[in-house]
This record gives structure tokens, sequence and C-alpha cells, in this order.
């Protein structure tokens, strides 16, 4: 996922015309997170992330297979994957129980629905403290490129003056009639032409 300035600066460069970020919003003020999911995001980590469809299951919702869930790895996790098909059969009971872990900040059993990027998450803070790092990171890698890239263009442009033109004064004497040391025109001569009959 993309949560930070990298990120979004690799997906412009790219072609993107724009983001979508989940992960890098999910412990903000604004996030409808419960306050302990998003404390559990900011302590949480990508390593422990897991993908499966035990949370989609239990609130009955029917995804394509290739569609699954990513989250932080829980009890409630751990107990159901790969007895979907069981959870299903006992579906009312465990939705309710997951409903009032969800309402109760319960992260063992209810989910903290995060990305990889969640290693990218430090604190609970304003959505606008997290867009406007984002954007400040990324104006600053564009602005190291740009200066790279300049200082390299500089560097091949001196190295193909000093290929195109003399460096000893001795060289510059011989090709000046005047025995000046300023370096010569490069003059490019164009292939003669065939006459052409007169009246033409």
């Amino acid at each position: 996922g993309i949560a930070d300035g990298r990120g979004l600066l690799a997906s412009l460069i790219l072609g993107a015309a724009g983001v979508l970020c989940g992960t890098a919003f999910y412990a903000t003020h604004e996030s409808l997170a419960h306050s302990n999911a998003k404390e559990a995001a900011v302590r949480g980590s990508g390593d422990n992330t897991v993908r499966g469809s035990v949370f989609d299951v239990v609130r009955g919702y029917h995804w394509p297979q290739q569609w699954k869930l990513r989250s932080l790895e829980n009890e409630f996790y751990r107990t159901w994957v790969s007895k979907e098909e069981l959870l299903r059969t006992d579906q009312s009971d465990q939705r309710k129980l997951y409903f009032r872990a969800q309402k109760n900040g319960d992260t063992d059993t209810a989910p903290v629905i995060v990305g990889e990027a969640v290693d990218l998450l430090h604190q609970i803070e304003p959505a606008s403290a997290v867009i406007a790092r984002m954007t400040d990171q990324a104006m600053a890698l564009l602005s190291g490129f740009a200066a790279r890239s300049a200082r390299q263009s500089e560097a091949d442009i001196g190295q193909a003056t000093n290929q195109a033109y003399p460096t000893s004064e001795s060289e510059q004497a011989a090709l000046s009639p005047f025995g000046l040391t300023t370096a010569p025109l490069h003059v490019q001569t164009l292939p003669k032409q065939r006459g052409r009959p007169r009246g033409s």
C-alpha cells in the first residue's frame, strides 16, 4: 500500500493521476475505527498481517474467492482460518460475538483492517498531518532528483567539452593560426553538392 511520500511520488512518476490510501489514514483522528484498533495499528507490523476471508464470512459478505481481506492477525482469525465453511454454519452466534467485540474495541476478535504499510504508522494524528507529510516527502524527493539530474547534466556537458576541445596550451596553439589559446569553435561542414546547370 501507499502510506508515504515515496509511494506517492513513484505512482505519479509511473503516470498515475493520484493514489488511493487506506492504511495511511486508519489511525487518524477522523477515522471511524475504535481507539483500541488505532493503537493496535500503530503498534502493528506488516509482518503480522494476514490475508483471508474469515472476517468477510463472519459478517456475511460474499466476495469472490480471489478478493480477500488483509488485517492484523488475531485470535479470532487463528481460530477460524481454513475453517470458513464451518464458520458459515455457526455464523449467527459468531456474528453476535464479532459485532460485540467491534463495539467494545476487542481487537482479539474484531479485525484491525490494515495492509503491510502499517509499518509506516507511528502515531494517532489528524488526517491533515498525514497529507502534509506525504506531500512534503514527495516534493523533497522530487527536488533531490532534480538537483542530482542537473549536476549530472553539467558533468556530462563538461566531459563532452573536454573531449571536443584541446585542453593543453600547446594543443590549442597548434590549432590557432595566431597562437591564441582560445578553444576553436566547433564547425560542422556540409557535404559538397554537385553543381547545377546555370539557369536552373
